[in-house]
């Protein structure tokens, strides 16, 4: 389980289940298994056998398989996952199936982000998981900035120093844990 994450077990003896309340968390389910299920935002992904991770954010759940094939199901709509493979859904159903770098999308479970021209909006997004408080970037310009790199989720505020550095920005602390930056 990644940080911040909530789960609670379902089903009996034949039927396998978790629901992801909040966060992420990575499952294995072996070939000889009876099949598992995680539910999420009224969807389900469905293993009988392989690794993948369930990531809920707000109001979209991001399925990502990292190997054998497993099912995510959506008003009643169902696509197919092959290792390597990403699908996000929301309110709006099932997107688009995407190919990922297993590497970058499993990251979190060796104490990295790892970011490959990134959008700063999209990482200030993530490293608000990892740190107490929150970092707002309070101009709009900068969230567009490309970010590259590996950075360890146990020192947020170093990744954050690294970042205004980087890109020559201004950091400002407030009590609470909040970070301006513009």
């Amino acid at each position: 389980m990644n940080t911040k994450t909530s789960l609670v077990m379902k089903g009996g003896d034949h039927d396998r289940s978790v629901e992801l309340v909040a966060g992420e968390a990575s499952f294995r389910v072996t070939a000889d298994a009876s099949s598992f299920n995680v539910l999420a935002a009224d969807g389900r992904t469905h293993g009988a056998g392989g690794r993948f991770d369930v990531r809920l954010d707000d109001a979209s759940v991001c399925v990502t398989c990292f190997s054998d094939q497993i099912e995510v199901t959506r008003n009643a709509k169902t696509v197919r996952l092959k290792q390597s493979e990403r699908v996000i859904y929301d309110s709006r159903g099932l997107g688009e199936v995407a190919a990922v770098d297993p590497a970058i999308a499993g990251a979190w479970q060796d104490g990295l982000i790892i970011c490959r021209n990134t959008p700063l909006s999209d990482f200030v997004n993530e490293l608000n998981r990892y740190r107490p408080g929150r970092i707002v970037l309070f101009r709009s310009d900068i969230g567009r900035l490309s970010v590259s790199g590996r950075f360890n989720i146990v020192e947020p505020d170093q990744a954050l120093t690294q970042i205004q550095k980087a890109f020559s920005l201004r950091v400002r602390n407030l009590p609470g844990g909040l970070a301006l930056v513009g």
